[in-house]
């Protein structure tokens, strides 16, 4: 469901619910309710949790597994970029991991 992802989003971020209540303008006890899904949000919040999270609309709403969109400048990236999507979560952290390790090791040269 949709709370779940936005659940998942925001602990993935290490954020509290009241930290990205404040970034998206509703109180705590109303995210909170997002989360649980005792209330739904309108298109304007639901546009700001996209821009905060960086993640689709349709990944929120469950019509896509993809959180992010490679938007037109997707078409020019290479195949295994695009297929960092079909990965499962495990698997994604492991190359964010690996990326995040290799980044740091040229920063220090």
């Amino acid at each position: 469901m949709w709370y779940d992802r936005l659940r998942q989003e925001r602990e993935r971020r290490g954020e509290t619910q009241a930290e990205v209540a404040a970034v998206i303008g509703v109180s705590a006890n109303t995210y909170s309710n997002y989360e649980r899904g005792k209330r739904r949000m309108d298109i304007e919040i639901l546009r700001r949790i996209c821009d905060h999270f960086d993640v689709t609309a349709d990944y929120f709403l469950g019509s896509s597994d993809i959180p992010y969109s490679l938007g037109k400048r997707g078409q020019n990236y290479p195949s295994w970029i695009r297929e960092y999507y079909d990965l499962d979560d495990a698997d994604r952290i492991r190359v964010e991991e690996r990326v995040l390790t290799l980044y740091e090791n040229s920063l220090s040269r």
